[in-house]
């Protein structure tokens, strides 16, 4: 049997199992600023203001001004040059390292004066979208990382660039699917809340995020949609912006799943049985001679969807060899016509 193309539905839902598949480790940094290891004074360091909850009272920040007092520090912080004359630095990933050293440094001004650095001086080409990128790069594969922290950093780095998806996708080394993904969840606030709060799926926020610019309707769907897979959220989702536009957001919301979930609980029709599908038609053609009707010629035809060659969508540009005889083989078998090998002369 020929392979069937991907349908839509499998080819979105590629798109959104794209998004979530662990982002493979690559030399992605290479091109973007030369890099060299300082001890850099930590008063000439700011932070990055996208670096958002950093912890610094909690139990854990006090295990690290603890570690930090007793090893040293064990990795470098990175930080992005702001001017080549004087010391003044961004810091791109490392900042509760750095505040720990604020704080040792009360203890020991001599010892925790300096911090040790992997300082990268930045191409003049976007200077602080390739610090933002760095930062991503290296907190893109955190554990803790959650959906809509990183569909956020991404849509910044959107923003302050003008990259395209394509762009955004080579300089991070991920799929543009990927991209794709992460710029609808970052689309609407009450979206990528949900997600990190786990009140709807990685999945679901994808499709609500693609699925509508409105922001209310997509706070709204977040509210009703828990519990649902995501074909029935889809289904809430083109219920709802089918929905009279003039009722609120919620009602419309609550509208749409109470009619996806009625349906679902319909016990499934069986499909009727039509038997194979026709390969062949004939047709009458009428014929005149000298003006006048005479008798029709029969001629038939092959329905070429309902055979192999329904396997090649219009837009395919080139198939493999062996692909193609087996899709011109299965043809042959299913019209019981051959093609005719030429005579050689």
């Amino acid at each position: 049997m020929p392979t069937q193309s991907p349908t839509r539905r499998e080819r979105r839902a590629a798109v959104t199992d794209g998004v979530f598949r662990p982002l493979p480790q690559r030399e992605i940094l290479r091109g973007v600023g030369e890099t060299e290891n300082r001890l850099v004074p930590i008063h000439a360091i700011s932070p990055n203001p996208d670096n958002r909850h950093i912890d610094v009272v909690g139990e854990s920040f006090r295990d690290l001004v603890g570690s930090i007092r007793q090893e040293g520090l064990l990795q470098h912080i990175n930080l992005w040059q702001l001017d080549d004359v004087e010391e003044r630095y961004r810091l791109i990933a490392g900042e509760r390292r750095w505040r720990a050293y604020l704080e040792l440094e009360q203890e020991d001004p001599v010892r925790f004066g300096r911090i040790p650095a992997l300082v990268t001086l930045l191409e003049r080409d976007q200077p602080e979208a390739n610090a933002l990128l760095l930062g991503l790069i290296e907190n893109i594969n955190r554990l803790d990382l959650k959906p809509g922290e990183r569909a956020a950093a991404l849509g910044r780095l959107r923003e302050r660039t003008g990259w395209t998806y394509e762009e955004v996708a080579r300089r991070m080394g991920i799929s543009v699917n990927t991209v794709i993904g992460l710029a609808g969840i970052a689309r609407h606030d009450a979206v990528r809340s949900a997600v990190d709060d786990g009140r709807i799926t990685q999945e679901q926020a994808v499709v609500i995020g693609q699925g509508t610019r409105d922001p209310e309707l997509a706070g709204a769907l977040v509210e009703v949609v828990y519990g649902l897979d995501r074909q029935q959220t889809a289904q809430t989702l083109a219920a709802a912006r089918a929905a009279d536009p003039t009722l609120p957001a919620p009602q419309r919301a609550q509208q749409a799943v109470a009619q996806v979930q009625a349906v679902a609980v319909l016990p499934p029709r069986p499909a009727p049985d039509l038997g194979p599908m026709p390969i062949e038609r004939t047709a009458d053609i009428p014929r005149t001679a000298g003006g006048r009707r005479t008798h029709p010629v029969r001629q038939r035809y092959v329905i070429l969807a309902n055979t192999a060659l329904a396997a090649l969508r219009p837009r395919v540009a080139e198939l493999e060899r062996e692909r193609l005889a087996q899709v011109l083989q299965e043809v042959c078998e299913e019209t019981n016509i051959w093609p005719r090998r030429p005579r050689r002369k």
